[in-house]
């Protein structure tokens, strides 16, 4: 040990500036590399044409406190789609909670989860109103997602 030490003592700047930096790289591949192979994720197979909603965890008898997951699993409810819960930290691959998998694939954001829906299961909730209905229901949707949710997350 004693001899590698002074070897690299015999080394210019350059020479241990290279050294160093190759170690550390070799260390950082090799620990992202023993991650991916110790830890690989479960990969669950879900029943198909079933909605995976993944939201964080909540209590037994409470719905989230997330006012988006509520939105997202209310309307699958008032839809009748049939969905299941994953509860877990496991964000989108845009990095957006509540999330779907439909079919193996991802979509976050609670809203282009809903647009997907309507649009691969010609789901429509709001068929039966008229067109200034229509208007007064998406600015509620508005006020209330992009005003008061946060004004009510303050407190």
């Amino acid at each position: 040990m004693e001899r590698l030490v002074e070897t690299f003592g015999d080394l210019d700047v350059t020479q241990k500036i290279v050294y160093i930096v190759g170690g550390v790289v070799a260390a950082v591949v090799t620990a992202v590399v023993l991650r991916k192979l110790l830890f690989k994720e479960k990969r669950e197979d879900y029943p198909r044409d079933t909605v995976i909603l993944h939201q964080p965890s909540r209590g037994p008898y409470a719905p989230s406190v997330s006012p988006f997951v509520v939105k997202l699993e209310t309307y699958l409810r008032m839809a009748r789609i049939p969905y299941q819960n994953v509860f877990g930290m496991k964000h989108s691959p845009k990095g957006k909670f509540p999330w779907i998998e439909y079919n193996g694939q991802p979509i976050g954001d609670s809203t282009l989860c809903i647009q997907f829906l309507n649009q691969k299961l010609e789901v429509d909730l709001n068929k039966h109103l008229s067109p200034a209905d229509k208007g007064v229901a998406q600015a509620m949707q508005v006020m209330t997602e992009e005003h008061l949710c946060w004004y009510v997350n303050t407190f």
